[in-house]
């Protein structure tokens, strides 16, 4: 069963699955509660984001190019455009001491941070579904011993009231056997709820 989990937390489940029908297998719940949740949702939009941090801090800083415009729209010998003056500046950052390269270490770190952050939240969540699972599967077995024993209990009812009637038994084992049936079968009852 653990085999299976880690199969799981390896493989991403089937696209566009349906809810099983039918039989569950742990397979098909594991791939279940991975298709749709939201908190794993949430955990690769951050990790796609953190891909995108790390490539944006691996770039170079844009240049910049300003336009300045003085001394236009005045009056008198500097009215409209005639005394303007236009500065056109274009300048570039250089970047120094490996301020680059830290700026992708650490995107590079967060990013690793949001995968183990997302893959936590995977292994939890196949670990609470496997948990689930398995309880499921105990509470079906007790549920099948608790009507074996029910019937069981019937089918001992049925003969020794054919005892006590043929006079091999005393009355009061019918009472007692009718009695177990009914246990039996309340038990079966705080079972199947």
């Amino acid at each position: 069963m653990l085999g299976a989990v880690l199969l799981l937390l390896t493989t991403a489940p089937p696209a566009g699955a349906a809810p099983p029908d039918g039989d569950l297998t742990l397979r098909a719940a594991l791939a279940a509660a991975l298709q749709d949740n939201a908190a794993l949702a949430a955990g690769a939009s951050a990790v796609r984001a953190g891909d995108g941090r790390l490539q944006q801090a691996g770039l170079l800083p844009n240049p910049e190019l300003k336009l300045e415009l003085e001394n236009f729209g005045g009056s008198g010998s500097q009215k409209n455009y005639e005394s303007a003056e236009t500065t056109l500046r274009l300048s570039q950052l250089i970047e120094l001491g490996g301020k680059r390269a830290r700026r992708v270490t650490l995107a590079g770190l967060e990013r690793d941070a949001a995968q183990w952050d997302y893959e936590a939240r995977r292994a939890d969540l196949a670990a609470a579904t496997a948990r689930a699972f398995v309880d499921v599967l105990t509470a079906q077995a007790r549920l099948a011993l608790a009507d074996e024993l029910a019937q069981l209990a019937a089918r001992s009812a049925t003969a020794v009231d054919a005892q006590v009637r043929s006079g091999g038994a005393a009355p009061v084992e019918t009472t007692r056997a009718q009695l177990a049936s009914a246990q039996a079968g309340l038990q079966r009852g705080s079972r199947a709820r």
